[in-house]
């Protein structure tokens, strides 16, 4: 294949995949802890050259454009935003994840923080799973609920009486869906700090993402221009050789 029109085409396909990203970003603009992504790019098809027609002495290497490695959360805090509810908590620093878990008892890490009481009085998020005290174990309220205070530390208080502490942890997460993320293993934040009454919003910036959208789709278009330009002058070579 010709060269130009493969590094224009592996272009064209790393920006596919930016948009992709971008777009998603943009859409959870407005959620709850939600953090945003960024790719990770690496020369594709490095091609090693070489003198008299490929047969001499190596002369370096050539490149056959970009492609997309991997994606990487970006965990930097989003903005704190007071709200009149004693059980929204936001985590203040970049790092540091509440523990969660489902019915069938498998954890997951959020930053999404606005928590509710189920039906059996345990601290819960708006999807329904516990919330996990510093011991990995769900925080269950007395039946008398009249007043409520967690402190900046994650201590939970209820009627004046200490029930337990918000469990914080950090590790390495990789994102799950619905604002969840898993980790293979999670250590419990020796010093936290927390925002009581308060959410922290998305993390992305929709003027800077706007503007990410509208470069990939100009670089996206000068790829298919390079590509019909290389096919062109290709059909001109082979009628000339004619």
């Amino acid at each position: 294949m010709n060269r130009g029109i493969y590094t224009a085409a592996n272009g064209m396909n790393a920006c596919q995949t930016w948009m992709d990203v971008v777009s998603n970003n943009l859409a959870n603009a407005t959620t709850t802890g939600f953090k945003r992504d960024d790719l990770v790019f690496q020369d594709a098809l490095l091609r090693q050259m070489n003198a008299n027609g490929g047969t001499g002495a190596p002369m370096g290497t050539m490149p056959s454009g970009m492609s997309a490695r991997n994606s990487a959360t970006i965990f930097t805090v989003g903005d704190l935003n007071a709200t009149d509810n004693p059980l929204d908590l936001a985590i203040t620093t970049d790092r540091g994840l509440f523990g969660v878990q489902d019915e069938f008892g498998k954890k997951f890490y959020t930053r999404d923080g606005s928590f509710r009481l189920n039906d059996q009085q345990q601290l819960t998020t708006r999807a329904g799973l516990l919330v996990l005290d510093n011991r990995e174990q769900p925080i269950q309220f007395p039946p008398d609920v009249q007043r409520i205070v967690i402190d900046v530390q994650g201590n939970v208080s209820v009627n004046d009486q200490a029930i337990a502490q918000l469990g914080v942890f950090d590790g390495n997460f990789t994102k799950h869906g619905n604002q969840l993320y898993v980790a293979q293993s999670a250590s419990l934040v020796g010093q936290t700090i927390l925002a009581p009454n308060s959410l922290e919003s998305s993390n992305v910036n929709m003027v800077q993402s706007m503007i990410q959208m509208i470069e990939l789709q100009r670089s996206f278009e000068m790829g298919q221009r390079a590509i019909q330009n290389q096919d062109e002058s290709t059909g001109q070579l082979l009628q000339a050789l004619r």
